[in-house]
């Protein structure tokens, strides 16, 4: 991979992440390698003692994407995932495994043993159903990982993801969001629960997905024993919640598919880089 002046797309965008992350001059994350990235590219060369030429190849590659490790969140609607081709700033992958009592996602076995066959570290994932016990969730895990023959050895992190619900069925949406919100104690006890199993159960960390106003609003500010995973759709790093020792991985960017994704997934960047090497 070779970026410079004039290059367009969504590696340029992970370029001009990585150098906002760290702290250069990027007012805009928009794709486009023009004179602001390339300074703030010089610059990042020069503090390296690299050639500051402004191109990024692979002597720069090499230096940069150990600072601003890059993952993607992955399942089914990722798919076709084309492994051989998948952008290079991506280190890992967290793939989807199932969802409350008996939701399973069919792609759990491909992306895990692509991610690791492309050479990616690999994690996992829980969707949280607020209607389900923690119980259900971690025998539902339990069974997934079974059935897609998931060597736990090779699995990094497992993630909670917390969220509001989104179905296919805009009713069953409905009646799950108004149960969420109208059982905050609920809800937060059963999040407290799934990790308490996953850390009796799994020597992986625990990861916590979720993002400001479900946080604050339904989940009432609580700070769970788990490494925060957050979801911020802005330009500067954004500000650790409350009680929290730091924000772990922070997602940035919803649906910007990156090289060899032909569905969706949404991007990450690790801000505790030894996350990966736990």
């Amino acid at each position: 991979m070779i970026l410079q002046q004039g290059s367009t797309g969504n590696n340029v965008k992970l370029l001009q992440r990585a150098l906002a992350t760290l702290g250069y001059n990027i007012p805009a994350i928009d794709g486009n390698f023009g004179n602001i990235t390339n300074e703030a590219l010089i610059k990042f060369q020069i503090d390296h003692n690299l050639t500051g030429d402004g191109i990024l190849g692979p002597e720069t590659f090499a230096v940069i994407s150990p600072l601003a490790p890059f993952i993607i969140d992955i399942y089914h609607l990722s798919l076709p995932i084309n492994w051989g081709a998948l952008c290079p700033w991506v280190v890992a992958v967290i793939a989807k495994v199932c969802q409350g009592k008996t939701e399973r996602d069919p792609a759990l076995a491909s992306n895990v043993t692509g991610a690791l066959g492309a050479g990616k570290k690999a994690a996992l994932y829980i969707f949280v159903d607020f209607q389900a016990t923690a119980q259900d969730h971690l025998d539902n895990f339990a069974a997934s990982i079974a059935a897609a023959g998931i060597d736990m050895t090779q699995i990094f992190a497992i993630a909670i993801d917390a969220e509001e619900a989104d179905y296919a069925d805009p009713a069953q949406t409905a009646a799950a969001n108004a149960f969420i919100n109208a059982n905050p104690q609920i809800c937060i006890q059963l999040i407290k629960d799934i990790i308490t199993g996953l850390k009796a159960t799994y020597p992986q960390q625990v990861w916590l997905y979720t993002y400001h106003a479900f946080l604050m609003y339904n989940l009432l500010g609580t700070v769970f024993d788990a490494i925060l995973w957050w979801s911020s759709i802005q330009l500067d790093t954004p500000p650790t919640p409350a009680g929290y020792p730091g924000i772990g991985v922070w997602q940035f960017n919803i649906d910007m598919t990156v090289d060899g994704v032909g569905g969706v997934n949404d991007t990450e960047i690790l801000l505790d880089t030894k996350l990966l090497n736990p």
